[in-house]
């Protein structure tokens, strides 16, 4: 039985040898910057329609390759999520998780594949068109209440977003 970590770090040996009709053992739990350990899986086709959660109890009876299956941590989406209208820095993010800020932003946009300003970004620009076409309120008001610093920043970086100006979604 081999073991691959799935670009993480295991902290035995990644194989074990295992007679015909024995049973594996479960190893320590792998470890991955940005992510939780989920389980152990094994693929038919390497993943292309259907991947297995591994049963430990089960005799084995050839070779085998056990993946570990990851879920990327949430507590800084989530925190992001419930602070949309305050002014969030890369530092104060990096402090949440727990991790430099070089290792933050690397691990975020690994998970995310968006820096954490794009995210940011993104993420203000969805709710204020939220807001405007709910409360039907100024365009300005909602954007300086979400970090804009003008009107016209939003509207650069809305326009940028989806190709038209504000005004025109609105329309």
């Amino acid at each position: 039985v081999t073991f691959n970590a799935n670009g993480g770090i295991l902290s035995e040996n990644s194989s074990q040898k295992v007679k015909y009709g024995g049973k594996s053992t479960e190893p320590t739990e792998p470890t991955k910057e940005g992510y939780s350990f989920a389980y152990w899986y094994t693929s038919k086709d390497n993943g292309v329609t259907e991947d297995i959660s591994y049963n430990f109890l089960t005799p084995v009876t050839n070779n085998v390759t056990l993946y570990a299956m990851w879920k990327a941590n949430e507590y800084n989406i989530d925190y992001i999520e419930n602070n949309l209208q305050s002014n969030l820095s890369n530092a104060e993010l990096a402090g949440i998780a727990g991790y430099s800020e070089y290792h933050f932003l690397r691990i975020f946009k690994d998970i995310v594949h968006l820096t954490p300003a794009d995210y940011i970004r993104k993420r203000r620009i969805t709710e204020i068109v939220r807001c405007m076409e709910k409360e039907g309120r100024a365009i300005s008001d909602i954007a300086f209440e979400y970090g804009f610093n003008s009107k016209e920043n939003f509207v650069r970086a809305f326009k940028a977003e989806h190709h038209i100006l504000p005004t025109e979604y609105k329309a």
